[in-house]
């Protein structure tokens, strides 16, 4: 790839910074993963590291846990038994690996799907799962409304009075903020949690009609999505820009919807329409604008099943559980992957003598430089490792404060 450049010029205390970008094409790609009952996929931050499970719990249908270390280009099946497994989550790093069965098992990953181990947890039939940006605090949900954490990676396991009758679940970062989504119990509701799932509230003004079947989150747990698989006779994707204080469906597009994704800022979301009983056969769409408006993708009508998104929402996951409308077609699903190049935006703020430059965890690897007086041939790159900030996903760097103009970029490498 061509080396880019990415300027935005900001003067502070003698600093200048500078950022520039401009949009790339698109496109929805097969990957080469055999075809497959495809359920779920997590993606580490950058999307370099994936992992997707497989396997049905109606037809009997079950698979191993497959991984890619190259983004998606090649995939490998892991070690790990094979179950009919209903969901995956995967830490920022895509070290840190969870899937749950919907026959009871729970399996965790510490280097990144090599090894599997199984965890000591009641043989529930497990539906949703959700994890920290570290991985060491998961969130599990079965299909009838029981909720189990662990704070220290599948140690220790504990259930609390979590809400009754939810069954999807989604955590921000830090785990700190949660969402669960009502499935067959009326009145269904949706539920929030700020403080790790400790205490729930439920939100007054979701309607009972829908089902919640699966729900996301932006990093800072003020935008909110949830999407309903059943209705009637169709189900709408319904967004909260308050943290859930209140919820409008706008001009969602009406499905079977299975699964929901957004970038940290929550500005990109990804939604995947299956295909129900006299339903039409599926689609998946995408929002630029927080879900306010949705655009239908150019790809192949199949059954949806799993989608996600990398920190930036330059990279987007969908899996099929089926290769075509027909039922010969069960089993026959795909792994699709679609990519734009990133136009990362830089920030940067003083503290104590400092500053903090920062920027979104990018789905291609950027370096940060640095040059006093903007001459092509003097940029050098800023040595100083880039450090994790597990509360929004950003990448920050902090430099001694000066008092001489420097200008910064972010580079593609």
């Amino acid at each position: 790839m061509n080396a880019k450049h990415y300027r935005l010029k900001i003067a502070l205390l003698g600093i200048w910074f500078v950022v520039s970008g401009s949009a790339y094409s698109q496109t929805w790609l097969q990957s080469d993963a055999p075809t497959n009952f495809w359920t779920s996929v997590a993606l580490s931050a950058d999307a370099t590291k994936m992992v997707a499970v497989a396997g049905d719990s109606f037809n009997g249908i079950s698979s191993s846990i497959y991984i890619s270390t190259n983004s998606g280009m090649t995939w490998t099946q892991t070690g790990s038994p094979s179950n009919r497994w209903t969901s995956v989550a995967s830490s920022s790093d895509g070290n840190r690996l969870a899937a749950i069965a919907q026959t009871g098992f729970i399996f965790t990953s510490t280097d990144g799907g090599s090894t599997w181990i199984s965890n000591s947890v009641p043989r529930l039939s497990w539906r949703s799962i959700a994890s920290s940006a570290d991985g060491s605090k998961l969130f599990v949900e079965t299909f009838f409304g029981q909720f189990y954490k662990t704070t220290n990676f599948g140690s220790l396991w504990t259930s609390n009075s979590a809400p009754g009758g939810t069954w999807a679940i989604a955590c921000s970062p830090d785990a700190t903020k949660l969402i669960a989504g009502g499935g067959n119990s009326v009145p269904r509701s949706i539920c929030i949690s700020t403080n790790s799932g400790l205490m729930w509230t439920t939100n007054i003004n979701t309607p009972s009609s829908w089902a919640a079947w699966a729900v996301a989150t932006s990093a800072d747990g003020t935008k909110l999505w949830a999407v309903d698989g059943i209705g009637s006779p169709y189900g709408l994707i319904h967004r909260s820009m308050n943290a859930g204080a209140t919820w409008e469906t706008n001009n969602s597009p009406p499905g079977t919807w299975q699964s929901i994704a957004a970038s940290a800022d929550g500005t990109k979301v990804i939604a995947a329409n299956w295909q129900g009983s006299g339903y039409p056969f599926g689609a998946l769409y995408t929002s630029v604008d927080s879900g306010a408006t949705w655009t239908s993708n150019n790809i192949p009508v199949q059954a949806w099943r799993g989608v996600a998104c990398s920190s930036d929402g330059n990279t987007f996951i969908a899996t099929t559980d089926r290769g075509g409308p027909a039922q010969s077609e069960i089993g026959k699903g795909r792994i699709w992957i679609f990519r734009t190049t990133p136009s990362p935006q830089l920030h940067l703020i003083s503290s104590n003598n400092n500053i903090v430059l920062s920027w979104a965890v990018p789905s291609i690897n950027f370096g940060l430089q640095q040059n006093l007086d903007l001459n092509i041939a003097n940029w050098t790159e800023v040595t100083n490792a880039p450090t994790l900030n597990l509360t929004n996903l950003q990448n920050e760097v902090t430099l001694p404060l000066t008092t001489n103009n420097i200008f910064y970029r972010l580079r593609t490498q």
